[in-house]
């Protein structure tokens, strides 16, 4: 395990000629909070400093991509308003997650969405419906209890709370259609992806992305909307998700994906093993980072600022951090070939005469 905040703090005023801090967090010197304020600047720095990252933080996300939920609803040619039944909270949507999901069934157009929720069995499409329902069906809903504020009230189980053992039966003109969740949070660490590690573990397919923009509109808007593979797209606001197309209408089971990232977590909380955070907060906080290398850092930074000739202290950590990326990991192996092979079979990845040989 390498230096505390503190260590690192004090090593650094030792090499500089400064008194040396009890503290540094709460500590009201000037000097000991500008070495702090280097300190963090410099794990800022150091931790985008290798083009590929720091193998420290590297990491991997799995997922089990959910199967879609069917319910009976009500829609109108024309209009976005769809009516659901049995509920919106039953089928898994929220307040907090309508967005992710796509919906799909007859008179619903390619991919419409989830625009908001007006109510337990209201939703509001992104798209006007193409169609108005055309089947009848006997709707059964549970009878459940609603709190003052038209919350559902759950058990400690989780589960909705009857009324009473009775339903209540409904007959109208009423489709079933599908909704499937296709866009799904970032880890809350993620800084940014590994190239060619997206993948669906299930069927042991890669999945391509990222997409751009114009690829994405051009599935979901153009005539061909689904093709041999799924795609992936980093998309929407904080926190920052990624989403799959097309959606999972046809899953019969959860779908593993899985990628690997770069973690932003390169400190370790009071030296914890297993608690990481993206910024220093303690005393006796540790960095996955080389601690010499930010001592170094905290240095120059300090030189420069009072004024002084900093080159040789910048030059000496400048090496220190090229000699770490270049020994940090083992070296890959360097194709020569023009470009990458292409993940479908074609003459390039198939052999002539007698396959599979």
């Amino acid at each position: 395990m390498g230096r505390t905040v503190l260590q690192m703090v004090n090593q650094a005023q030792r090499e500089l000629g400064l008194p040396v801090s009890a503290t540094v967090f709460g500590n009201e010197d000037v000097t000991t909070q500008q070495l702090l304020g280097f300190l963090t600047y410099s794990l800022e720095e150091i931790r985008k400093a290798p083009d590929t990252g720091w193998t420290h933080l590297q990491k991997e996300y799995d997922l089990a991509m959910p199967i879609a939920v069917d319910a009976y609803a009500v829609i109108t040619q024309g209009s976005r308003i769809i009516t659901i039944f049995p509920g919106v909270t039953i089928l898994g949507i929220t307040a907090s997650n309508f967005t992710s999901w796509a919906i799909s069934g007859t008179g619903i157009p390619p991919a419409a969405r989830i625009s908001s929720i007006t109510d337990d069995h209201t939703l509001v499409m992104t798209m006007e419906a193409t169609a108005s329902s055309a089947t009848s069906a006997s709707i059964v809903t549970p009878d459940y209890i609603y709190d003052s504020f038209g919350n559902m009230v759950f058990d400690s189980f989780g589960d909705p709370i009857l009324a009473s053992t009775n339903t209540i039966t409904t007959v109208m003109v009423a489709d079933l259609i599908q909704f499937a969740q296709d866009t799904f949070t970032m880890p809350e660490d993620f800084d940014y992806y590994q190239n060619f590690t997206f993948w669906d573990r299930t069927n042991h397919w890669p999945i391509i992305g990222p997409t751009s923009p114009q690829i994405d509109q051009w599935h979901k808007s153009g005539i061909v909307a689904t093709g041999p593979r799924r795609f992936y797209r980093q998309y929407g606001q904080y926190p920052n998700r990624f989403q799959l197309w097309p959606p999972p209408f046809e899953l019969v089971n959860p779908m593993q994906i899985v990628f690997e990232y770069m973690s932003r977590f390169a400190v370790q909380v009071l030296g914890n093993l297993y608690s990481f955070a993206e910024y220093f907060a303690n005393d006796s906080d540790t960095c996955l980072l080389d601690d010499r290398l930010l001592i170094m850092a905290m240095k120059w930074r300090f030189w420069e600022q009072k004024g002084m000739n900093w080159s040789s202290k910048r030059k000496e950590y400048d090496d220190r951090l090229s000699l770490l990326i270049a020994q940090d990991g083992s070296s890959p192996t360097l194709s020569l070939v023009l470009r990458r092979h292409s993940i479908l079979i074609s003459p390039a990845n198939v052999q002539d005469g007698y396959f599979p040989g």
